[in-house]
């Protein structure tokens, strides 16, 4: 059996087949609904309540959404610091008329970095 998690199912549309298993692992597995409302559905369902279990589900998906935000951001500000000292070099080069290697020699770059900026400019 495979089960799409729709984000917009309604809990009081019901499958032409098989409701009685579908709508209960739709409604668990998918992360839009609140550990509340997956408890009703069990219930409705005669599914005996096991909080624990929804619970630690829940809160899986809250983590998971939270690491993923958090690599999100982090990613955003080391692209945003590499365009920064890109941008620096950029300006020391042309206004100070001195060569990329000194430029990132006073910025003090690390080797890793001085590889970044050197790729950029290869482009």
């Amino acid at each position: 059996m495979m089960i799409y998690l729709n984000k917009d199912h309604n809990i009081k549309d019901k499958y032409e087949d098989s409701d009685w298993i579908k709508t209960p692992l739709v409604i668990f597995l998918n992360n839009t609904y609140d550990l509340l409302v997956k408890k009703e559905v069990m219930k409705e369902y005669g599914f005996e309540e096991i909080e624990k279990e929804v619970k630690k589900i829940c809160n899986l998906g809250e983590m998971i959404a939270r690491e993923n935000i958090e690599k999100g951001h982090s990613m955003g500000i080391e692209q945003g610091q590499k365009l920064e000292r890109i941008t620096l070099i950029k300006n020391m080069t042309e206004s100070l008329q001195c060569s990329m290697q000194r430029a990132m020699g006073v910025l003090k770059l690390t080797a890793d970095e001085i590889k970044d900026v050197e790729e950029y400019f290869k482009s």
